[in-house]
């Protein structure tokens, strides 16, 4: 398994406002940008891959290193592949 480390965050303030809704009085802060630069200290994202060798496809399930994921959205994606990059996020 291969691990990915250092993958880039960008918190865009307005997007993260309308989303939440903030008040920045109402939540102790004097802007959004200071509790942005508090979160971007403790954000540590990283990524777990594997190369993974297809079986079983189906119209709504495809079973990826012996383990069957209903998803017609992933079985038409990997329409055509023998094998794959399984990306999954900790």
């Amino acid at each position: 398994m291969q691990t990915i480390y250092l993958i880039p965050v960008t918190l865009d303030p307005e997007e993260i406002a309308a989303w939440l809704r903030f008040d920045p009085v109402r939540a102790g802060f004097e802007s959004l940008d200071e509790l942005i630069a508090l979160a971007q200290g403790l954000i540590r994202p990283r990524a777990v891959f594997e190369v993974a060798y297809i079986g079983a496809k189906g119209e709504r399930t495809v079973e990826v290193a012996g383990v069957t994921f209903e998803s017609p959205i992933l079985s038409k994606n990997l329409d055509g592949a023998n094998k794959s990059s399984l990306i999954s996020l900790r």
